[in-house]
């Protein structure tokens, strides 16, 4: 539903955040910290109705579960020279979160001092709202803390999809060459600190950096990056004793060194508005040394086969003895490999080492998730895995892929 408030008048004073249309029915909020405000009073109002009989009702898997309020202010910041929208003000997050404290019974996160995972939903007014419209997002995460008694040191990964109302338009959004489609990824790291308050409330600052693409799969696709600060606060549904204590495993049990070798499949356009997308064959291997059982560093090499550049140099009637080759990258890649029972979580950086048609730089960002049938945290011969993962230059996507592969 669309709410036109172009007219709409507040005190005197226009409402200058929806110009155009948004999401949330607040034509009566004047400033994004008065709509904090709101939200904030309303869940604190919300969950302080629940007595003790009440929370004594609740299912297990709920009682050491969180809820938690984010407010966010920070800026887009352009990444290409090229990158058309103006800039002129900030960019504002509102974010309600449920977290879940992971317990001693989980396999895997007492070797990690039992991080919090949880799922977020967020509002967020950008900038330039003509251009971007807004948008909303899910976002699940994981937290890793270093915990004290009273304040934690917090490392914050998400991964999730956004939903923005305005996307490129050659006649009426132009200047839009950030966001080709509706539909992006939405990406977050954030680092900060958690302070308890009481028994019951918990608050939160820190720093991050958001960003949102759709991979390529719509043109043009510059992607967003927000630098931004929060603050937070958080309801303890249950207290959960700070008691439980980290586990280490023993290395010595496992092999030093790794072998993965994978295939994949990704679609990319036509560096042109609009244009089809065209299947992309990666081959890739990389070797894993293991620093703890946890965790592990790579070296390796992707082989890139693109059906897009192959026909884009048959459109400009380019003159190449060997389309293959010329339609083809190889890239040395280094990385790290975090290490879970049945999955990875692997970063890489690295560069081209044969690339005949330079379009978009030469420095390469890889996230990569794998997802092993055998439980890594136990001596394995062969243990094969699929996943995804997503190569950009820099911090614009270039395509994501879908992977099979072995690792021995």
């Amino acid at each position: 539903m669309k709410i036109v408030l172009n007219k709409l008048k507040v005190d005197n004073h226009k409402v200058n955040y929806y110009d155009n249309y948004t999401f949330l029915c607040f034509p009566f909020l004047e400033t994004q910290w008065q709509l904090g405000q709101c939200i904030v009073l309303f869940l604190f109002t919300l969950l302080f109705s629940v007595n003790t009989k009440a929370q004594e009702t609740l299912k297990p898997k709920f009682q050491n579960g969180q809820v938690a309020y984010s407010f966010h202010i920070g800026k887009i910041v352009p990444h290409r020279t090229y990158f058309r929208p103006k800039i002129s003000g900030v960019t504002f997050i509102h974010e309600i979160s449920y977290v879940k404290q992971t317990d001693k019974f989980s396999k895997w996160a007492k070797f990690y001092d039992f991080p919090l995972t949880g799922i977020s939903l967020a509002y967020i007014d950008l900038s330039n709202n003509n251009v971007f419209g807004q948008a909303v997002g899910v976002l699940p995460f994981i937290n890793f803390r270093k915990r004290k008694e009273y304040l934690n040191y917090n490392i914050k990964i998400g991964v999730g999809l956004a939903y923005f109302t305005k996307t490129f338009d050659e006649i009426n959004n132009y200047t839009n060459n950030a966001i080709g489609g509706h539909f992006t990824n939405y990406t977050r790291f954030a680092f900060g600190l958690n302070k308890k308050i009481s028994k019951k409330i918990d608050t939160n600052i820190d720093f991050s950096l958001t960003h949102f693409s759709n991979g390529n799969t719509e043109q043009p696709n510059l992607g967003i990056n927000i630098i931004s600060g929060k603050i937070g606060l958080v309801y303890n549904i249950k207290t959960v004793e700070n008691s439980f204590k980290k586990t280490e495993l023993n290395s010595k049990a496992f092999k030093k060194y790794s072998y993965f070798i994978n295939f994949g499949l990704g679609f990319s356009s036509v560096v042109v508005n609009g244009g089809p997308n065209y299947p992309v064959w990666v081959f890739s291997g990389f070797v894993a040394k293991k620093h703890a059982v946890k965790g592990a560093y790579t070296l390796g090499f992707d082989f890139e086969k693109h059906e897009a550049v192959e026909r884009l140099i048959i459109n400009q009637e380019h003159e190449y003895n060997n389309l293959f080759f010329a339609s083809s990258k190889v890239t040395l890649l280094a990385g790290y490999n975090f290490i879970f029972p049945h999955f990875n979580y692997h970063a890489q950086i690295g560069t081209y080492i044969f690339n005949p048609n330079v379009q978009k730089g030469n420095v390469v960002v890889k996230l990569n998730a794998f997802y092993h049938f055998k439980n890594q945290y136990e001596p394995q011969k062969i243990n094969p895995y699929i996943g995804v993962s997503l190569k950009s230059h820099y911090f614009s996507a270039d395509f994501v892929q879908l992977v099979l592969g072995v690792a021995f």
